[in-house]
């Protein structure tokens, strides 16, 4: 898988920079088998990539508070990065999980671009960068974070609008949100509930991409 434990760890550094409509509650840890569980993964005879996304919401030049950041992202990654190796596994390999970490601050709008339109999964806590769900490939899907209930809804519009999967998980619980460093504020997301939407997701763009493939074929 394209995430690497030197991935993860960078988080806490900063240094990463690397090119996983239901409303999603609190459970147990996820059963990724379950979750891919008959969904005919994979079958083809050429491996299907899929990109997971995480864009990340940090303090940057120019604006050193931050709200609604993730408090815990590495255990974030690490879950997404176990939910992605077992839909490979479970696809007998045929299905090759890239996951990245993803800042947008900063970068000119070309290459905020470049690297939204490789995505097949974008995973956020709420925030503007859910806007670009506009411009994704038509396949893809989008999980939102909210930290509190009541959030505005229009990251879901946009998702219906473009056609695009959708998933939300809620934090209904005020003690996960925390003072981070820089003063703003971050909230501990609930890491398999979290990967567990976005391997449902996964399953579903999975699904899309070989329909695609197969009405392209039929009409060579």
């Amino acid at each position: 898988m394209a995430a690497a434990a030197a991935d993860v760890a960078a988080l806490e550094d900063g240094k990463l920079d690397a090119p996983f409509a239901a409303v999603v509650g609190g459970g147990a840890p996820a059963d990724y088998a379950a979750v891919t569980a008959n969904s005919r993964l994979g079958g083809g005879d050429t491996q299907l990539e899929i990109h997971i996304g995480y864009v990340t919401r940090r303090p940057f030049k120019g604006k050193g508070r931050v709200a609604r950041q993730v408090a815990n992202e590495k255990q974030l990654m690490a879950s997404l990065e176990r939910a992605g190796l077992a839909i490979q596994q479970s696809s007998g390999k045929q299905i090759h999980i890239k996951l990245s970490v993803i800042d947008l601050a900063g970068k000119p709008l070309h290459e905020q671009l470049d690297i939204i339109n490789t995505m097949d999964v974008m995973v956020s806590m709420h925030g503007a960068a859910l806007a670009y769900g506009l411009l994704l490939p038509p396949h893809a899907g989008i999980v939102e974070m909210w930290p509190q209930e009541g959030m505005w809804r229009c990251y879901e519009h946009i998702a219906a609008w473009a056609g695009l999967s959708y998933r939300r998980w809620v934090n209904t619980d005020p003690a996960r949100v925390k003072l981070m460093p820089d003063g703003g504020d971050g909230t501990e997301v609930d890491v398999d509930t979290v990967s567990a939407a976005v391997a449902e997701l996964v399953v579903e763009v999975i699904r899309s991409k070989q329909r695609a493939k197969e009405e392209i074929g039929a009409r060579r």
